[in-house]
Order: C-alpha cells, then sequence, then structure tokens
C-alpha cells in the first residue's frame, strides 16, 4: 500500500470541491499543486519520468475514482466530477 501523502490528500481534496458536471484534466490539476503547493513540489524531488508531484495527483484521481466521484469523459486525460 502506498502512502498517502499531503499532494495526494490535496489534489483528492481539489477534487472533492469540484462541483458536479465540472470536467477537468490532470493538467489543471497540477497547475493547482505548482500554484499552491510550490514548495512541497520542488521538496518532492523527480523519478526519472516525471515530477513526483504528477505522480500524487495522478493516484488522487485513481483514489476519487474508486469513492465514485469521478468518471471518465472518452475524452483521454479528461475526467468529470459526479
Amino acid at each position: 500500500m502506498l502512502k498517502k501523502t499531503e499532494l495526494r490528500e490535496a489534489s483528492f481534496d481539489w477534487i472533492r470541491r469540484l462541483t458536479k458536471g465540472t470536467k477537468f484534466r490532470y493538467r489543471d490539476l497540477y497547475k493547482f499543486l505548482e500554484k499552491n503547493f510550490s514548495k512541497e513540489c520542488s521538496e518532492r524531488g523527480d523519478e526519472p519520468n516525471e515530477p513526483r508531484y504528477q505522480k500524487d495527483a495522478r493516484w488522487a484521481v485513481w483514489d476519487a475514482r474508486l469513492q465514485g466521484l469521478i468518471k471518465h469523459t472518452g475524452v483521454r486525460g479528461e475526467r468529470q466530477r459526479t
């Protein structure tokens, strides 16, 4: 089991606060983290292929999907709050 990080929790909370029917992309979530948690994003460091904070954001999307908060819209990288 992966440890939930502060950035993962913040990402999940951002998704949870979206109004129902709102569509978003991963880059919207990345921008939110970069703007509001820039220090934490830089402290997380990078993996060989991508920054770790982006992985945290994707895991938050996965968590939200498992809880039924979002669904895939059929467009690559786009989700909708349900």
